[in-house]
C-alpha cells in the first residue's frame, strides 16, 4: 500500500524533471558536447525509474528486484562508454574544425541548387 512516507511517488517525479531536463538540453543544444550529457541525463532518468520500479514492491531499495539492479548497473556502464566516446568525438572535432563544435541543424530545402541543376539540364539538352 502507497501512502505519503512511500519514495516511489517522489523517485516518479524525480525521473519526470531528469527527462524533462534531458529532452531540453537535446532539444536546445548548440553544442556537441551538450547533446552528449543530454543523452547521458536521459539514461539516468531511466535509471532511477528502473530502479524505482524494482523496489517499489518491497519499500527497500536494499532489497530490490535484481534484474533491475542488473540491468541498472548495465546502463551505468553503457553511459560511462558513452560520455567517454562522446569526449573523445568532442575531442576531435575541436581538431578538425579550428576549436568549435557547433551544431548547424539546417533541414531547409535550398530552392537555388535546383533551380540550376534544372538549367543545366535544359542548356544541356538544346
Amino acid at each position: 500500500m502507497l501512502d505519503w512516507t512511500t519514495p516511489f511517488p517522489y523517485t516518479i517525479l524525480a525521473v519526470m524533471i531528469l527527462f524533462c531536463i534531458g529532452i531540453y538540453s537535446l532539444i536546445t543544444a548548440k553544442k556537441f558536447l551538450k547533446v552528449v550529457f543530454g543523452i547521458v541525463i536521459l539514461l539516468m532518468a531511466v535509471n532511477l525509474l528502473l530502479l524505482s520500479f524494482g523496489a517499489a514492491n518491497n519499500q527497500s531499495i536494499t532489497f530490490s528486484d535484481p534484474l533491475a539492479q542488473t540491468l541498472s548497473f548495465f546502463i551505468i556502464i553503457v553511459s560511462a562508454i558513452f560520455v567517454i566516446i562522446g569526449i573523445g568525438l568532442d575531442k576531435k572535432l575541436r581538431e578538425v574544425n579550428e576549436g568549435s563544435t557547433l551544431l548547424d541543424f539546417d533541414f531547409s530545402i535550398q530552392e537555388g541548387n535546383k533551380t540550376k541543376e534544372a538549367n543545366t539540364l535544359t542548356e544541356e539538352e538544346v
